[in-house]
C-alpha cells in the first residue's frame, strides 16, 4: 500500500516493573519505500524514584555496643529522622509508615510535619506513626519520638524500628534504625 498525506498510528507501551530510574526514551521510525531516508521521532517519560533512610538522631545515652548498636537506658526518649530522596518526581499519594515497636512508646505530638500516630493506645503504646504526604515535588525529612519503657528490656535486643516510604508512582522502599536497650 501507498501513503498519501498524513497517517496516524498510535500505540500503548507498558514500561517495565521494576522500571530502569530515571528517564526513558522510546523512539519511533518509519521508512518507506518512497523516502530516501528513513524519518524518527521519540518521547520521553520519566520513571521516579522514592526512597527513605532511617536514623536514631538522639537520645541513646547509654553509648554503643559492637553487637547491639546504640544503646538506650530505661526512659531515654529517642528521636528517628527518617531523611526521603525523591529523583524524577513529583509523585503522588506518598505516605511514610513506621510501627512502633513493643517497648517503646510514642511521645504524643512528637510527629513532625502533620504525622500522626493511628492506632495503638491513648498513652502512645503499640501503634503506627503515619504521614500522609500527598504530593512529593522534593526530598525532605520529617521525625519523631519515642520513650523507652521498662518493659523494652524483655523484647529481643537489639530493638528493630523500620520505616517506609511508598507512592503511586514507586514501589515501597523501607529503612531501619536499631537499638539496645
Amino acid at each position: 500500500d501507498s501513503l498519501d498525506g498524513t497517517a496516524t498510528l498510535e500505540f500503548d507501551a507498558l514500561v517495565a516493573d521494576p522500571a530502569e530510574p530515571g528517564e526513558q526514551t522510546n523512539v519511533a521510525e518509519v521508512c518507506v519505500a518512497e523516502l530516501e531516508t528513513c524519518d524518527d521521532d521519540d518521547v520521553t517519560v520519566r520513571v521516579p524514584t522514592l526512597t527513605i533512610l532511617k536514623d536514631l538522631t538522639a537520645g541513646n545515652t547509654g553509648g554503643d555496643d559492637p553487637d547491639l548498636g546504640p544503646l538506650a537506658k530505661v526512659g531515654d526518649v529517642l528521636t528517628y529522622t527518617l531523611t526521603y530522596t525523591l529523583a524524577d518526581g513529583p509523585v503522588t499519594n506518598a505516605v511514610i509508615t513506621d510501627p512502633v515497636q513493643p517497648g517503646l512508646q510514642y511521645v504524643p505530638g512528637s510527629a513532625s510535619d502533620g504525622g500522626a500516630l493511628v492506632g495503638g493506645d491513648v498513652d502512645g503504646n503499640g501503634g503506627t506513626v503515619t504521614w500522609n504526604l500527598g504530593t512529593l515535588t522534593e526530598s525532605g525529612s520529617v521525625t519523631y519520638q519515642v520513650k523507652v519503657l521498662e518493659a523494652a528490656v524483655d523484647e529481643a535486643q537489639p530493638i528493630v524500628n523500620v520505616a517506609t516510604i511508598d507512592s503511586a508512582e514507586t514501589p515501597p522502599d523501607d529503612d531501619d534504625a536499631t537499638v539496645g536497650v
